[in-house]
C-alpha cells in the first residue's frame, strides 16, 4: 500500500477575485496589502519549488466566493498559462533573430579588431604604441564585437525555458478557493501537509 503523496500548500490571500490578475492600489497599512497579482505570486511560488508537488489555495472574502468561483479560477489560470507559453515562444523566436543579427555585426568587429592588431604589431610604431594599439585597443574591439552575441547565445534561452516549465506545471497543480474565514475541507487538510 503506497503512502499518500504529501503536497506543499501555497496560500494566497486576495481581497477580490479581480486581484488574481490585477494588483490594484497597494495599501501597506492594511494586512491584506499586496505588491503583486495573485497569479504572479503563484508563479513565484512554483518557480521557487521546481518539481515539487504543490496545491494552491486562494482565500477570498466569504461573501465573494460563489459556487462557480473555483472553476472560474481554474479556467482563467489555465488560459493565462497557455497565453504566456505562446507569448514566450514568440519572444524566443524574436530573440533568436536578434542574436543572429548581433552575431553578424559582432563578427565584423571581431575580424576588424584582429586585422588592426596584426597591422599595428607589424608596423614600425614604438613598442609602447604597439602594445597599446596592437595588443590593447584592437583586441578589445575584437572581444567586444563577440561578447554580446556569445553571451546571448549561451544564456538567452535559460529564462524562457524556466518560464515555460513553470507555465506548463501550473495547470497540473490543484486549485482550491474558499472564504478567508471558512475551515479547510478534508482535501485541503490533506494537501496542506508539507513534505519535510
Amino acid at each position: 500500500m503506497h503512502s499518500p503523496v504529501h503536497q506543499r500548500e501555497v496560500v494566497i490571500r486576495l481581497n477580490s477575485p479581480s486581484e488574481l490578475f490585477e494588483s490594484g492600489a497597494s495599501d501597506m497599512f492594511s494586512e491584506d496589502g499586496r505588491l503583486v497579482t495573485g497569479i504572479d505570486e503563484l508563479v513565484q511560488e512554483v518557480s521557487a519549488c521546481p518539481g515539487a508537488s504543490l496545491h494552491a489555495t486562494f482565500l477570498l472574502p466569504t461573501n465573494q466566493v460563489k459556487p462557480d468561483t473555483q472553476m472560474c479560477f481554474r479556467q482563467s489560470i489555465d488560459r493565462y498559462c497557455r497565453l504566456r507559453q505562446r507569448q514566450n515562444e514568440t519572444e524566443r523566436r524574436t530573440e533568436w533573430r536578434d542574436v543572429l543579427g548581433s552575431f553578424k555585426v559582432g563578427l565584423v568587429l571581431f575580424i576588424l579588431g584582429f586585422v588592426l592588431s596584426f597591422y599595428f604589431n607589424q608596423g614600425t610604431l614604438p613598442p609602447l604604441l604597439k602594445l597599446l594599439f596592437g595588443d590593447g585597443v584592437s583586441l578589445v574591439i575584437a572581444w567586444v564585437g563577440l561578447w554580446y552575441p556569445l553571451d546571448e547565445f549561451v544564456h538567452y534561452r535559460r529564462r524562457l525555458i524556466r518560464d515555460q516549465k513553470v507555465f506548463a506545471a501550473i495547470p497540473k497543480i490543484g486549485i482550491s478557493v474558499r472564504g478567508a474565514d471558512s475551515r479547510p475541507t478534508a482535501v485541503d487538510r490533506t494537501s496542506s501537509t508539507t513534505a519535510r
